[in-house]
């Protein structure tokens, strides 16, 4: 066990007050250890100057997930301040800071944080009890925190923090601080102000390309369309003839050539980037277009058809005789659903700031996973972390699309040669061509059931391009599967199996990732199966559910469990809120679906028309049960699923990345669709489960419910089973 002293340091700021640092990863050496001047080692702070204003330091990156309000919340709740007084800075990368917790990543900042963050807070407040308590001279059980002062029981007298820091700084760190029970929250639970709104409205709010330092010039790089293509020759004469344009260089692949980490190009360095573009689009070119020319995304529908039409090559869970039931029971259902490679399309595209000097380097990163970043960069540029600074600013976006690390690579590598500030770019036409896309997957799945219409077998095969199958010595579907995922433990007789589709077309993780193809394979065919039983599909899941509540082993190394009562609940809530026993008019449907990812459990109805005489599909209201155990932010909450929805809605209706000889045909919003306010819903209500539970993630788990869904309303509307995404003009035959 970590004592307290190992992990907490008071300090006195050079302005007076009370500083606080705290080791979240308990990974530093013990404070009795540390030299003067070390504790800026620590990883996560909090200080409190003689004004009262608390400064908080942000460790996780801000994408739009709301870190920079939840997690300082939860220093406040404990410290019992007003949000008011609250300073949210962002945190620089480092082991100081959480190391490798230091992400934006699974939906994993709350779960990590929780506990720290308010550990941070609560041992700033008795601190400042025990320094009130000394300058009245009485016992420390006659003072309480509330509001920002510290308050006498006994005569009620008051102290504000700030005049308490300084006394507070030089006391010892308490020893067994103990933290406020649920029903003594104030703040979390509530909805709060974002502390950055005004920034964020009024423009002044850093994102990674408004970074300005003296001296810097802007980079950005030509590349081919074809992944992994190199460079055989080039012309440079005519980039370096327009005004502005610095240098013209070849930057070389990174790793494979069949799987570059970051591909082979060349840069263009100006004064600015409207020279840098048209210094880019000067440049003539002659590609060795190497062996990715072969593929196409026809040849990969063609495939997964056929792979998914014989038994697969891994067996992922296998539990009872699936085969046997299929083969001798006349109830029976098989479908074949298909998603395909999607881009990721954060509304800020990649960028990387770098001021690389003879014996340190200082970085303005954009980065999901900035730890992973720092190392890298330690290693290429030959200097000990310590000498590199690596600052988050806010972040236009991530949607697992920063945590590849090509386009910090091609920053490291233009900023090694040109030796100068420099920030580095990539264009819309750049992030959605050169991505790392959503696995493209096709899904055959096989169910019977007996005459009482309960579940007796369950079989799914999945055919795709697993974003793990580049990993030597790891099992591609382990990235694309979970074995212990409903309906597995619900039929005695449970089978996944997985193939592998080959295909060099480069990949990654995308919002829930593997949920996100998943859900909308397993809930579509949940719902066919309702219809083919004549049962309702809200009745039919809760009946799949059974009775009372049992739990699963979801994840046995973190000691995760799929509870069938909380799945239940968020279902009957959604379905309550939404009417779902409502007669609707003629043409129009509803469709349910919930899906559980990282831990918390979601529900969603939508509701939908179809227009009988031109198949126009208009989307009237999404109602969403969103069980995430304690929330912190009302707010926030409500904003991730309003933002899921949307998500969810532009991937299913438009989003699709083709492939023909080797090349991505999307490069655009005018080609790769997201939601028009014209075709969003009229109305999104989220509707929160209070239980009880721990905090679980809520950056992901909103999304993968959303396009069954929509698809099963679709159905429920007009009759056509949508099984292939997007949905694109596929009503238009109604």
């Amino acid at each position: 066990m970590i004592g307290r002293r190992d992990f907490i340091k008071t300090s006195t700021l050079a302005t007076g007050g009370l500083f606080l640092g705290v080791n979240l990863s308990c990974k530093e050496k013990p404070l009795e250890q540390l030299g003067p001047g070390e504790l800026h080692d620590f990883n996560a702070y909090l200080s409190i100057d003689t004004n009262g204003i608390v400064q908080i330091a942000n460790p996780v990156p801000e994408i739009g997930q709301g870190v920079r309000t939840s997690l300082p919340m939860l220093v406040a709740e404990e410290l019992s301040v007003d949000w008011k007084n609250i300073k949210v800075i962002q945190a620089d990368a480092g082991m100081r800071y959480g190391g490798y917790d230091q992400r934006a990543a699974g939906s994993n900042s709350v779960r990590i944080y929780w506990k720290p963050m308010r550990l941070a807070g609560a041992t700033a407040r008795e601190l400042l009890i025990m320094a009130a308590a000394n300058v009245w001279e009485i016992p420390r059980e006659n003072c309480f925190a509330s509001g920002g002062f510290i308050h006498n029981k006994s005569d009620k007298r008051s102290l504000g923090y700030g005049a308490l820091a300084e006394k507070a700084a030089l006391l010892e760190v308490p020893q067994n601080v103990e933290l406020k029970k649920p029903s003594d929250f104030k703040l979390i639970g509530k909805s709060v102000s974002n502390p950055d709104i005004k920034g964020i409205l009024n423009g002044s709010a850093v994102f990674g390309q408004d970074v300005r330092i003296p001296n810097m010039s802007y980079a950005s790089m030509e590349k081919s369309e074809v992944y992994g293509a190199t460079v055989k020759t080039f012309d440079s004469s005519a980039a370096l003839a327009i005004p502005g344009v610095q240098k013209v260089f070849k930057v070389a692949f990174h790793g494979d050539i069949e799987r570059p980490f970051c591909r082979e190009g060349v840069a263009v360095v100006g004064d600015s980037v409207w020279a840098v573009l048209k210094g880019r689009k000067a440049l003539k070119i002659e590609w060795d277009l190497g062996v990715n020319i072969k593929e196409s995304t026809e040849s990969l529908h063609q495939n997964c058809e056929n792979l998914v039409g014989r038994k697969g090559d891994s067996e992922v869970k296998n539990d009872g005789d699936v085969y046997k039931l299929l083969n001798t029971s006349s109830n029976k259902l098989e479908a074949t659903y298909h998603l395909p490679f999607i881009a990721h399309v954060p509304m800020e595209t990649v960028d990387c700031t770098i001021d690389l000097r003879d014996d340190s380097c200082e970085i303005w990163s954009t980065s999901q996973v900035p730890f992973a970043d720092l190392n890298f960069l330690s290693r290429f540029f030959e200097l000990p972390t310590e000498k590199i600074t690596l600052h988050l600013t806010r972040i236009g976006g991530g949607f697992g699309r920063r945590l590849g690390p090509d386009y910090t690579i091609e920053a490291a590598k233009v900023a090694k040669e040109i030796k100068k500030p420099v920030q580095y770019f990539w264009t819309r036409e750049d992030d959605i061509q050169f991505d790392a896309y959503r696995p493209f997957s096709y899904h055959k799945l096989m169910a019977t059931w007996n005459d009482n219409g309960q579940l007796t077998s369950w079989l799914h095969r999945q055919a795709g391009t697993s974003r793990y199958a580049f990993r030597p010595n790891v099992e591609p579907y382990i990235s694309e599967f979970f074995p212990n995922h409903f309906p597995a433990n619900l039929t005695p007789n449970f089978r996944q199996e997985y193939s592998l589709a080959v295909s060099n077309i480069n990949r990654s993780l995308i919002r829930a990732p593997g949920n996100n193809s998943l859900a909308f394979a397993v809930e579509s065919f949940t719902d066919e199966l309702a219809y083919a039983n004549n049962s309702d599909p809200l009745e039919f899941r809760l009946n799949l559910l059974r009775d009372g509540n049992k739990e699963f082993p979801f994840d046995v190394e973190e000691g995760t469990v799929i509870s069938t009562q909380r799945m239940k609940d968020v279902l009957q809530l959604a379905a309550e809120k939404a009417g779902w026993s409502k007669k609707l008019p003629n043409s129009s449907g509803m469709g349910i679906a919930g899906y559980f990812t990282f831990d918390s459990y979601v529900a969603h109805v939508a509701e939908v028309s179809v227009d009988r005489h031109n198949g126009i599909l208009t989307v009237h209201r999404f109602t969403s049960a969103v069980d995430c155990g304690q929330v912190l932010n009302v707010d926030g909450v409500k904003a991730q699923t309003e933002g899921a929805i949307i998500d969810g809605l532009s991937a299913s209706l438009f989003q699709e990345v083709t492939i023909f000889e080797g090349k991505t045909n999307e490069n655009n919003f005018n080609n790769y669709m997201v939601l028009r306010m014209k075709d969003a819903p009229k109305a999104i209500d989220v509707h929160i489960v209070d239980n009880g539970y721990p905090p679980t993630g809520m950056g992901e788990p909103p999304y993968p419910p959303v396009a069954p869904a929509l698809c099963n309303a679709i159905y429920a509307a007009c009759g056509i089973r949508i099984r292939k995404l997007p949905i694109k003009n596929q009503l238009k035959t109604f």
